[in-house]
């Protein structure tokens, strides 16, 4: 696995965490995960990254989300969905250095199919392709 899936990965753990208690800023949570399984500085320091700037443009990645998932509103979607759609948001729309739409698709979809639901692979991949296309227009 890569130093970016596995970053990818802790995020989503972080910001799942984080929808029930959110007292630890993800670099506090980081450094004590760190404690208990060693974590790679850069792969700490991207999640890191992801972890602030899904916390920062939540409120501008959230109606991005909703606007492409017609027949779901986000209070009815599980959290782990929602959390790997918002970093991949994060990471095309948001992040300082944005990569391939492709890769976000396909790290999101693999991460959700090894932590979601049996449907969540599908699921993630309807709406954040559909995302994909529509930044690919406005570009």
């Amino acid at each position: 696995m890569g130093s970016r899936r596995a970053a990818r990965e802790l995020a989503l753990q972080y910001l799942f965490g984080h929808e029930f208690q959110n007292k630890m800023t993800p670099r506090e949570w980081l450094n004590q995960y760190s404690e208990d399984f060693q974590v790679e500085a850069d792969v700490a320091s991207f999640s890191q990254n992801l972890c602030e700037g899904v916390l920062k443009h939540k409120s501008e990645i959230d109606p991005v989300i909703q606007s492409h998932s017609a027949h779901w509103k986000l209070s009815r979607m599980s959290l782990v969905d929602i959390n790997i759609l918002r970093v991949a948001v994060f990471e095309m729309h948001f992040s300082p250095n944005p990569i391939a739409p492709k890769i976000i698709i396909n790290e999101a979809i693999d991460i959700a199919k090894l932590y979601g639901s049996i449907d969540s692979g599908a699921f993630v991949n309807g709406i954040i392709d559909q995302i994909a296309k529509s930044l690919t227009l406005r570009a």
